[in-house]
């Protein structure tokens, strides 16, 4: 190629004088506006000078201010740059010598000396304390300096620079080049000079830093490595001398219990008692020994403790210095990191039975350490003279042995006591740590599981990762993974053999009994809904024959898994692959049988054809695509690593989404079709919610393709827990639905019956009062629901419940990526203080006015469909009046309205101590107002319990009489004959006389005065009235009818006809009857009915004087 070296000379000569020129004018535009950066001190005296200034507006005056102390705030901040850039400066200078220092050091280090094995136990108890305290201090600076190198590490130094070079050159766009003026605009000029000059002594102090970095890591791994051998040497002394304190315990230890044998040995001869004491002064060295080996295995378990609190320690530095660049929130490597430290999290060491089993131990040793400092057996020191009083005989001889056992007592008891507390002591820490590692172990889960959700934790879908899958689909297909599943199965044929053939079993008899099941489900749909043979006991039955018919293919994956079952490795996870996927089939395959032909769905829960239809084929499908790609990701959480976990997982999920999809949109296309021709609302929602089913797995494709493949998994894994829930409320629903179907058939029939021998008695009472003119209520309230009212209050309860128990589960199962209803918890609506000095106020928030809200809602539930509930599944078994039901009923709503405000009002912070006298005033406020209401009402409950009167019941109160047709809390209601309705108050019946006709006997008596004339015959008119009355067919025989001569009237002779009749209605007829047949019967006989007769004498024995008077003409 020729060459021209005068075009390329000219050329770079042009662009060095460019080079040049623009050099120049950057340089005159960055340090043009220097002059007008003043000292910090000039500064603040322009800003005490600026309130005095009348000639600018407060606005520009904050305006000013501000700028000011931005710019002030700049200058230091420049300051402490440049302090960093010359520290950073001397660091480089220093560096080699610093580095090779530290090499010199670690080459020249020499492991501390342990003490010689003569040293005393407590000088030793005083260097293993220290060298604890050593191995603390070193493991805190080696953590200290490990999270130091890794943040160095991590530090985008290039980045930030770039980051602040950009902010640079926006701070110079914003800069005004020209004079001003403007006090406002001359401060906002200093600042943003005081700003760009800030940042270039920002980017200095990046640069110098970013320049030392290789020797500054270099200089932190040195430490580190000296530091670690340090630690080392220390931690190894510490072992041995721990070792040897050991030695020195156990020989301690066996030379006392050596000497206690001897002397236990030499007391052969001995009286009991002292034998007795030497024996016990060895359980108590046996004792002390235990106690000391107990406290050196605390002491292991408190140092690993704490090792473990450091560590965690560590990794909250990290992970917070992480979480704060920013940068790391959009990295699929930074949430794979994030994604594995939380499944290490996850299997941290729980603390919470080693925290049980530490409390009962703390418990125990601190009631030895109060039994021995009570002198408690078996801690006591017995006393010489009462031994001495005990050997009786040959006292003096055994006085000094009796004094060295009880001196051996009470040394013994005095290093119990020291071991003890010490023993205490260290539980008492370890306990503190424990709970503080749970603790603090569960609040780094949920801060990694929080930040892990809303990271990318797999790289976007492409076509890279259609490669990456299928080389990782090859990690399935492993010889080595192979290999460890047959030595798995060969294990379990050997050890497990009774367990597998068990489960064999079960499947053939599963499958032999299989076209039974069916054929019984087939014989018990005929006998559903017919109320002669229908029972609830056949929902049951074909509930358990539905589940009976789901488990073959369930037992063939637990028999997999059983086979597979290993303690480690590729074998385990599939195992555990195997037995979830059999729980996922059992609900699936049990889903698919509820709705075969003549299956609970069809015959018992009556579901339409289309419906079921549309489960069966969901079902099949989701069959054949869960069950294999739940196995495989499974199988890949268990097992696998990141890079194919993710790689496989985003192909798992979106297939999985994908069949959700299908099935969704089934489900919304069945919904269009239903209500497309309805214009309610409620029916277009619902068809909204169900086109949810297709957009909520599309999201959450969308999520796994760009990245989000761990939160896009745990919503999935959410929303079928959340489907398994709402489809378990189902269908409990539906078998409660059914029970209450079957009851209420029942309930209803045996009322029809009831309902129809009182019609008949009723019909009967109707015909004597149409025949005597009379008038009876044709309706008696009778105060009983109907059976749809009872179905319905008793269906509205059982959703209420059902409601509540899923909206319970599904926040538990929410709750970790939801903590919206957690966090109404903080939100403080008021306070009320307590008059109690040392008692905080309490808080009331918007949680607890939502929970009050509710139980008063669920109140009113309960209270408006409680009878229905009641009659359900308690009254209607109990054979209660009515009027018994409805005061039972009553009682009950009252009760739980009072309750749900008090419990409501309790929730919201009511003070009764505050509240008591108010309700009191109100009592007796309301005591005196509404004292006819209360008593009325005090009344009604007792009516409705004691039934004095009853519904039907034919009564006379206040010269009325009539049948009660209305028992309520406050007033009865009775129809008299005249079919008018009496209002009467209940406290009348308490108050005043009444008579019942109809309480106990409804048979009443009928008194019939006849009279005759003088000189009848009065046997006769006995007999007749008696042949009268026996005549009557609406008389009864027994008790029999008399007749009666009661007395010699002034006109007449006077008898009675006494009858019983059936009922008071038919008192006017009877009394009609007899009265014709007496009447015939006398004239046939010749008995004369006497009326009163008057004679009147005239006295003729003197004329009698007649006038007569001339008619006037009016």
């Amino acid at each position: 190629m020729p060459s021209n070296p005068p075009s390329g000379k000219s050329l770079f000569s042009v662009l060095g004088k460019y080079l040049l020129v623009i050099g120049v004018m950057v340089s005159f535009y960055v340090f043009a506006d220097e002059h007008l950066v003043p000292g910090v001190e000039e500064i603040q005296q322009r800003l005490k000078t600026l309130s005095d200034a009348a000639d600018i507006s407060d606005t520009e005056k904050v305006q000013i201010e501000k700028s000011y102390q931005q710019a002030i705030d700049n200058i230091r901040a420049t300051e402490q740059f440049e302090d960093q850039t010359n520290t950073y400066n001397k660091a480089i200078e220093d560096a080699a010598k610093n580095l090779a220092d530290l090499e010199n050091s670690l080459g020249s280090f020499s492991p501390p000396k342990v003490p010689n094995s003569s040293i005393s136990l407590k000088k030793l108890l005083t260097e293993v304390t220290n060298t604890e305290g050593d191995v603390t201090s070193g493991r805190a600076r080696l953590s200290e300096l490990r999270a130091t190198l890794d943040d160095e590490r991590r530090l985008l130094l290039r980045q930030i620079i770039s980051e602040t070079q950009t902010a640079i050159d926006a701070t110079n766009n914003n800069l005004s080049t020209g004079e001003d003026s403007n006090p406002a605009k001359l401060a906002e000029n200093i600042a943003q000079t005081a700003q760009r000059k800030m940042l270039q002594a920002k980017i200095g102090a990046l640069k110098q830093r970013l320049a030392y970095r290789p020797s500054h890591l270099a200089i932190i791994e040195a430490q580190i490595a000296l530091e670690e051998k340090k630690l080392d040497a220390t931690v190894q002394m510490l072992n041995e001398m721990t070792a040897l304190q050991n030695q020195l315990d156990e020989k301690e230890n066996a030379s006392m219990l050596a000497q206690l044998e001897a002397t236990t040995a030499s007391l052969v001869s001995a009286p009991q008692v002292l034998q007795a004491i030497a024996q016990h002064n060895e359980e108590l060295a046996k004792s002390s020994a235990v106690l000391a080996e107990q406290h050196d295995k605390t002491s292991q378990k408190l140092s690993a403790i704490q090792i473990q609190i450091a560590d965690l320690n560590n990794k909250f530095s990290s992970l917070n210095r992480l979480l704060e660049l920013e940068i790391y929130e959009s990295s699929a490597v930074f949430g794979n990191a994030l994604r594995d430290e939380w499944e290490q999290a996850s299997r941290f060491v729980d603390g919470r039975d080693l925290i049980g089993l530490t409390e009962t131990s703390l418990v125990d040793n601190r009631v030895a350490m109060f039994s021995i400092n009570q002198r408690r057996a078996p801690f006591d020191i017995p006393d010489i003279d009462a031994i001495m009083q005990q050997i009786d005989k040959d006292n003096q001889r055994w006085h000094e042995a009796t004094n060295n056992l009880v001196s051996q007592r009470r040394e013994l008891i005095s290093q119990l006591s020291a071991a003890y507390t010490l023993h205490v002591d260290v539980l008492s820490v370890l306990l503190d740590k424990l709970r503080h590692l749970t603790q603090r172990t569960q609040t780094y889960s949920d801060l990694l599981e929080s930040n892990l959700f809303w990271i990318p934790s797999a790289t976007p879908f492409d076509l890279t990762t259609v490669t990456a899958a299928g080389d990782s689909a090859a990690w399935l297909l492993r010889m080595a993974h192979w290999q460890n599943v047959l030595q798995a199965i060969q294990a379990n044929i050997e050890h497990s053999t009774l367990a597998l053939v068990a489960l064999f079993v079960l499947l053939i008899l599963a499958l032999l009994l299989r076209k039974r099941l069916k054929q019984r489900l087939s014989d018990i749909a005929p006998n559903v809904g017919r109320v002669q043979s229908d029972e609830f006991k056949l929902t049951l039955e074909a509930l358990a024959i539905t589940f009976g018919l789901s488990l073959p293919p369930t037992l063939v994956l637990f028999g997999l898994a059983l086979l597979c079952d290993a303690n480690t490795g590729f074998a385990n996870s599939l195992s555990n692959a195997f037995f979830v996927g059999g729980l996922m089939m059992i609900f699936l395959e049990f889903m698919l049988q509820l709705v075969r032909k003549d299956g609970l769905g069809e015959v018992h829960f009556k579901w339409s054809e289309s419906n079921l239809a549309l489960l069966r084929k969901n079902n099949r499908l989701l069959i054949v695509v869960f069950i294999p790609i739940g196995i495989i990701m499974t199988l890949l959480n268990n097992q696998a690593s990141v890079e194919i976990r993710e790689d496989l997982g985003q192909f798992a999920l979106i297939i999985l989404c994908t069949s959700l999809a299908i099935a969704g949109t089934r489900v919304t296309r069945n919904a269009y079709y239903r209500y497309r021709a309805s214009e309610h609302t409620s029916k277009r929602f619902s068809y909204f919610l169900y086109s949810l089913l297709i957009l909520i797995p599309a999201c959450l494709i969308v999520l796994s393709a760009i990245g989000y493949q761990y939160s896009a998994q745990r919503v999935l894994v959410l929303l079928l827990e959340t489907t398994v829930l709402c489809t378990v409320a189902l269908l409990v629903y539906y078998t409660a639905e059914r029970a209450i179907s079957v009851n209420a058939r029942r309930i209803a029939l045996e009322k029809i019956r009831a309902k129809r021998a009182a019609i008949i008695a009723a019909n009967a009472q109707q015909e004597a009062a149409e025949q005597s003119g009379e008038g009876v209520p044709e309706i008696i309230d009778s105060q009983e629901l109907d059976r749809h009212t009872i179905t319905n209050q008793t269906k509205a309860v059982i959703r209420l419940i059902i409601w509540l128990v899923l909206i319970g589960a599904l926040s538990v199962v929410w709750q970790d990526i939801s903590p919206i209803a957690y966090s109404l918890d903080d939100i403080v609506m008021w306070e009320i203080s307590s008059d109690e000095p040392n008692v905080e106020a309490q808080q009331i928030t918007l949680w607890n006015c939502l929970m009050s809200l509710i139980i008063l809602i669920v109140s009113f539930i309960g209270v408006r469909n409680l009878p229905g509930l009641l009659e359900m599944t308690v009254l209607g078994r109990l054979s209660l009046s009515p009027g018994t039901s409805y005061a039972i009923t009553t009682m009950l709503k009252y009760s739980i309205v009072i309750i749900g405000i008090i419990v409501s009002v309790n929730i919201l912070g009511a003070q009764w101590s505050k509240l008591q006298w108010l309700i009191a005033a109100l009592g007796v406020g309301l005591g005196f107002g509404l004292q006819e209401i209360v008593a009325n009402f005090v009344s009604g409950i007792v009516i409705l319990f004691e039934r004095p009167i009853r519904l039907g019941d034919t009564i006379t109160i206040a010269g009325h009489s009539g049948t009660v047709t209305r028992i309520r809390i406050r007033a009865t209601t009775v129809s008299d004959w005249d079919r008018k309705e009496l209002i009467i108050p209940n406290k009348t019946f308490i108050t005043q006389d009444f008579v019942n006709w109809t309480l106990s006997d409804p048979v009443t008596r009928i008194v019939i005065p006849v009279g005759v004339a003088y000189g009848s015959e009065t046997e006769k008119v006995v007999s007749l009235l008696i042949d009268v009355a026996n005549k009557s067919d609406n008389v009864f025989d027994d008790p029999a009818p008399a007749a009666l001569f009661l007395a010699f009237g002034a006109s007449s002779l006077d008898f009675e006809l006494r009858v019983f009749a059936r009922a008071v209605v038919d008192r006017a007829m009877v009394t009609h009857e007899l009265h014709m047949r007496i009447e015939k019967s006398f004239r046939e006989a010749g008995v004369e009915i006497a009326f009163p007769q008057q004679d009147v004498h005239l006295n003729m024995t003197s004329p009698i004087d007649v006038n007569v008077s001339p008619k006037k003409d009016i």
